[in-house]
């Protein structure tokens, strides 16, 4: 009202996050709530596999901005097969992107390439050595592949809530983001995030 604005013209808008429902359920067994009951992944899975001790989560559009390739060279840089730790990914690849439509089959041929050719953002030469070659013993990483659009999820939004409870941290090292939403939403689960 001091800047000569009258209050009728003034509206709140409210988060883009529902904050009462993307928050974190507790748990009387913390063992429990990273278990792999509820949620089965789609692709990816290992049927009886014992939880990891570290969970990592990554909820994105596949696409160059999004920064999956930073993505797997990281995570495969600081983690073997040897580590108790997942990448769970959950994402769906839109309609303009070219080739496969499968996120796993993507993931499988970047994996097929050698490490020089792998390495965009990571183009450093002291990260070239810790890089896994192809073929080597890689990190675990489950994938979720929802729809061909954002709108067309095979999750729910109690399946996606539970993708954040189990998850110890999220991470996206995204190139550009116009809101960010999935950080949001790891952030009102009180998860930490490591996002570029």
């Amino acid at each position: 009202a001091n800047a000569a604005i009258s209050e009728s013209k003034i509206y709140v808008v409210p988060e883009a996050v529902d904050l009462d429902f993307f928050k974190p359920t507790p748990s009387p067994n913390p063992e429990l709530a990273k278990g792999s009951e509820g949620l089965q992944p789609e692709e990816g899975a290992t049927e009886g596999a014992k939880p990891p001790d570290f969970r990592f989560l990554s909820v994105f559009k596949w696409e160059n901005r999004k920064g999956w390739d930073v993505l797997l060279d990281a995570y495969w840089s600081a983690f073997n097969a040897e580590d108790d730790v997942l990448l769970v990914i959950k994402s769906y690849v839109p309609s303009w992107e070219i080739g496969p439509s499968s996120v796993a089959q993507r993931v499988s041929d970047y994996t097929k390439l050698r490490p020089e050719q792998r390495v965009r953002a990571l183009k450093a030469a002291r990260h070239l050595g810790d890089m896994p070659l192809a073929g080597q013993e890689l990190a675990r990483i489950e994938i979720i592949q929802s729809g061909q659009g954002p709108h067309e999820s095979s999750l729910s939004r109690a399946d996606l809530k539970d993708l954040y409870e189990k998850a110890d941290c999220f991470v996206l090292p995204t190139r550009g983001e116009g809101w960010g939403l999935p950080i949001v939403e790891a952030m009102a689960m009180e998860k930490p995030v490591i996002v570029t």
